[in-house]
């Protein structure tokens, strides 16, 4: 792999006027191409991600206009199948041109999909990814428990769980096999591995962001976060997308499992399932000390002129993923039951307190005097307060509902 991209050694030339730059302050053109780029970077990302969402919307419609939608949700193999069509119309299709669109960036994304180069630090990272995939799970209960402590429940529309052998089988495709292949493409292949330019903790962080937010409901946004890291490092560190997607799917297919067992048996006990989640932790925590004591090459750093923080205020301000954030909180209102007015109450500092930060991180880039401001975020500010409004509009509306 070319390190050099990774590096930004096609900087270098700029070495001493950079130092120039850095000794009287000021506008720095380096930094403002740079951060310019990664606007319009984020602004490509974003959008990819609206037409995501969009088009799961227009397939539901379709489904609906055509008679198909009750019989679909009515038949667990038919709508798993559907699912797994569906999920390379709405993610493949759409990320498949935002990679198009890509620059030298392509070759870094195909490069990605070659097998790991070391078996045993792919084995390593696969197990330590199950096991954070894990924790990422217990913290999602926990931060959905402590809202229901506060009045709000939050819940998730299930889909039917099959338990017919080839009702399951559609439903190990549609639940793992094909969210491990093509989120892991759109997630860590085109969006992580675009990112890294910027710095490899920042590309990680960013995409796991956007990950959480995709989504869109508290039920597995926090799960989806952390899981995001894990996924993002594991593939950075041992140079292969294939570690993220054995990860995704292990993860994804022992939810099946259970799922189905669950189903078939509605009586059993929590007992199998504390016993195999024990297992894959402490196997994942030897393997994590294993990682951590082995000798692996680290992944190479970024050579950047732009800060880490301003390139998290470039990025995650810019409208298109603004937009993505709202949508993301929006649906995971919808998908909520208020049940005091103090829940009502935290829902809405939660939204005030998410739109608080996206607004100073908005201040910080009209204040940087190395940066000239964009006025797409005057346009982002519009969006948070639009969506605050409606946002918090529906959240009263629901609690005044409770309360009566």
């Amino acid at each position: 792999m070319n390190n050099s991209y990774y590096n930004g050694e096609n900087n270098n030339q700029y070495g001493y006027y950079q130092n120039m730059y850095n000794v009287f302050g000021g506008y720095n053109p380096i930094v403002e191409k740079q951060s310019s780029d990664l606007r319009k970077l984020g602004m490509k990302i974003g959008a990819t991600l609206l037409c995501f969402t969009a088009l799961q919307y227009v397939l539901s419609f379709v489904l609906a206009l055509t008679g198909w939608g009750d019989a679909v949700f009515n038949d667990s193999v038919l709508n798993w199948g559907v699912s797994s069509i569906f999920q390379i119309i709405y993610i493949v299709l759409p990320f498949a041109v935002l990679f198009l669109t890509l620059g030298e960036e392509k070759s870094q994304i195909i490069e990605m999909y070659e097998k790991p180069k070391k078996t045993t630090l792919y084995i390593l990272g696969a197990l330590a990814g199950l096991m954070i995939c894990l924790v990422g799970d217990l913290v999602s209960t926990y931060v959905t428990a402590l809202f229901e402590m506060f009045g709000t429940d939050f819940y998730n529309s299930d889909m039917s769980i099959p338990t017919n052998v080839p009702g399951v089988i559609v439903f190990v495709l549609g639940c793992a096999v094909m969210p491990a292949l093509v989120e892991e493409f759109a997630f860590r292949g085109v969006i992580l591995t675009s990112l890294r330019k910027y710095g490899n903790k920042f590309a990680i962080v960013s995409s796991a962001i956007l990950f959480a937010i995709m989504h869109g409901n508290m039920i597995q946004i926090p799960f989806a976060f952390i899981a995001g890291l894990a996924l993002g490092y594991f593939m950075i560190s041992t140079g292969s997308i294939w570690t993220s997607v054995t990860i995704h799917f292990l993860n994804n297919l022992i939810s099946v499992i259970f799922s189905v067992y669950y189903e078939l048996n509605p009586n059993a006990t929590n007992i199998p399932y504390f016993i195999c989640t024990s297992v894959i932790v402490i196997v994942g925590i030897a393997a994590a000390v294993l990682w951590i004591i082995g000798d692996r090459k680290k992944p190479a750093a970024r050579r950047m002129e732009l800060t880490s923080r301003t390139a998290y205020d470039v990025f995650l301000t810019v409208p298109t993923v603004v937009a993505c954030i709202f949508i993301a909180i929006s649906s995971s209102v919808s998908q909520s039951e208020l049940t005091s007015g103090f829940g009502t109450l935290s829902l809405i500092a939660v939204v005030v307190l998410i739109s608080a930060l996206l607004m100073r991180m908005i201040k910080r880039i009209a204040r940087d005097s190395r940066i000239k401001y964009n006025s797409v975020y005057t346009l982002s500010k519009v969006i948070i307060v639009a969506s605050d409004i409606f946002i918090i509009i529906g959240i009263l509306a629901a609690g005044v509902g409770t309360v009566n």
